[in-house]
């Protein structure tokens, strides 16, 4: 198969001397793909970054109810929604902490930050992990699950909310396929194959024993010598993009402007 051949050849058959050296993670354009090669993708465990593939979104699309609106959007809330805010940090860092903001509030300050702050200066604040269907039913009209998800078993376990400014997540990874389709913003991300796991210090012995205890921006060498060996790749996905990460992938997230992101993990 073409394709496959394709993004085996951009994914694994790269070398690289250090982490510093990242690889592009392999693009493709939806036109051009069929169920049969997104099968193909998750059968493989192959990390894809599909351009435009969820640019029909009303929540991107959308002349009235696209989610960068942010005013409008809070107007379609409306309160009675309470939602978790991280502030100061990572779920990794004792400086985080976390405060129980109505929605509707939170969506209003972000929508000020929006048209008249300066995001580079923001602290970190986000919105992180939360099922849309908690948070507000209405909004899962403004979506829907990408081709991609319905491949393995076609277990949908959960649609997640990530919505914040100058954000981050540590670097980690799931035991569920993963698609994460970017609405607004730009977010950046490194991923580390499975194999990579021996580099990239998990934090065994702790509840977060799924997470990298390295700095994955500024690591300290001298604690975690092992991560000069690990290879990485990155990729950057703009509104309407959408990012595959397969099971058992490394990644880490962050953000440098106001940011929305939707994904969706299945089995």
């Amino acid at each position: 198969n073409i394709l496959v051949t394709k993004m085996r050849k951009n994914l694994f058959n790269l070398s690289s001397t250090s982490w510093q050296s990242l690889k592009s993670i392999c693009r493709e354009k939806v036109s051009v793909l069929s169920f049969k090669d997104y099968e193909i993708i998750q059968s493989k465990q192959l990390a894809v970054c599909f351009s435009g593939l969820v640019d029909s979104w009303p929540a991107i699309s959308s002349s009235t109810d696209k989610w960068e609106n942010m005013k409008g959007l809070s107007e379609r809330v409306g309160l009675g929604h309470i939602v978790p805010i991280e502030f100061g940090g990572t779920y990794m860092e004792k400086a985080m902490e976390v405060r129980y903001l109505e929605f509707y509030d939170y969506l209003l300050y972000l929508n000020e930050l929006q048209n008249f702050g300066d995001q580079s200066m923001q602290t970190n604040m986000y919105l992180a992990q939360q099922s849309i269907s908690d948070i507000c039913p209405l909004l899962e009209k403004d979506i829907s699950p990408p081709l991609i998800s319905t491949t393995g078993k076609n277990n949908l376990y959960k649609v997640n909310l990530w919505l914040g400014s100058k954000t981050s997540s540590p670097c980690h990874h799931d035991p569920f396929q993963n698609i994460l389709c970017q609405v607004f913003g730009s977010k950046n991300i490194i991923l580390f194959p499975p194999d990579q796991s021996k580099y990239l210090y998990p934090a065994y012995g702790s509840v977060q024993k799924n997470t990298s205890l390295v700095n994955i921006l500024q690591p300290n060498m001298n604690m975690h010598p092992l991560f000069s060996q690990a290879i990485g790749y990155q990729c950057t996905i703009k509104a309407g993009d959408a990012l595959f990460i397969p099971k058992g992938w490394w990644h880490y997230c962050w953000t440098e402007r106001l940011s929305c992101s939707v994904n969706y993990w299945w089995l």
